[in-house]
């Protein structure tokens, strides 16, 4: 029936949303229409089809603790609603989770210029992180000298400090001399 743990997630999302829109019939009982739900073979008005995305951000909220896939679904469903009452055409999102990225219109030539402006964004990305690093490298080696320089020039200046508070007491002593000799 059931074989891997994201058809299970899927059961019991679809379920609750089977068992409101259908009658009781045994099909619905064994899963076997929520299968169907699933697999696109039965048909949905767009508010049950949007009930049921719900549903499914609801559960996946619920399981990873976040509220990141209901305030989701709730921006589309706004989003839509205002473009529709707008008079605007429906907004066509792009991927849906499970969608394959890759473009399987893109010519072998569209294909080619892709991959090689993918090379050239990964040369220009390592450029830039060794220019980077480099930087980073200068710059620690410029603090290292300015903080030698500026140790250095701390002692020197501690050696004319004593050096001036020693002429500055011989010029003390000197004029107590002149002091007591003029009078």
């Amino acid at each position: 029936m059931i074989t891997s743990h994201n058809e299970k997630l899927r059961y019991y999302v679809c379920v609750p949303f089977v068992l409101t829109h259908m009658k009781n019939t045994e099909a619905a009982k064994r899963g076997k229409f929520v299968r169907c739900v699933l697999n696109g073979s039965v048909k949905m008005s767009r508010q049950q089809l949007e009930e049921l995305k719900l549903r499914r951000a609801m559960l996946e909220s619920y399981q990873t603790g976040r509220l990141t896939p209901i305030l989701k679904e709730e921006l589309k469903y706004h989003i839509q609603s205002r473009r529709l009452s707008e008079g605007k055409t429906e907004l066509v999102l792009g991927v849906e989770r499970g969608q394959n990225m890759e473009s399987p219109q893109l010519s072998p030539d569209e294909v080619a210029r892709r991959n090689m402006r993918k090379e050239q964004n990964r040369t220009a990305s390592r450029k830039f992180r060794k220019r980077k690093r480099s930087e980073i490298e200068g710059l620690v080696q410029l603090r290292t000298e300015l903080e030698a320089k500026n140790a250095e020039l701390k002692k020197s200046v501690e050696r004319l400090q004593a050096e001036k508070d020693a002429v500055w007491d011989e010029v003390t002593s000197v004029l107590q001399h002149v002091t007591k000799d003029a009078d």
